[in-house]
């Protein structure tokens, strides 16, 4: 008769823990799920960002040359103001 009570036992345990387990599997699937989901979020937020960056300094280039350029046409204008006669009159 023990050995009734002892199977019915063990058969009790078993299921409970088959339980407990597939809760704890499940509870570990929904996690997983939700850092998988804000990781992908991250990834897209670092890429607009890193757009972001790439365009800025595509700008910061384009505005350096462009004040390259007006500095050397005003240099050239000075010169050819330098160059003109003093008197215009005379």
């Amino acid at each position: 008769m023990e050995w009734w009570i002892i199977c019915a036992i063990a058969t009790v345990v078993t299921l409970g823990a088959a339980g407990y387990f597939a809760r704890a599997v499940e509870r570990m699937r929904v996690d997983m799920a939700r850092q998988q989901r804000e990781a992908l979020h991250l990834k897209e937020v670092s890429t607009d960002t890193r757009d972001k960056h790439a365009l800025t300094a595509r700008r910061v280039k384009e505005k350096g040359a462009t004040i390259k350029r007006l500095s050397n046409e005003i240099r050239q204008m000075e010169d050819r103001v330098k160059k003109l006669p003093k008197d215009p009159m005379a």
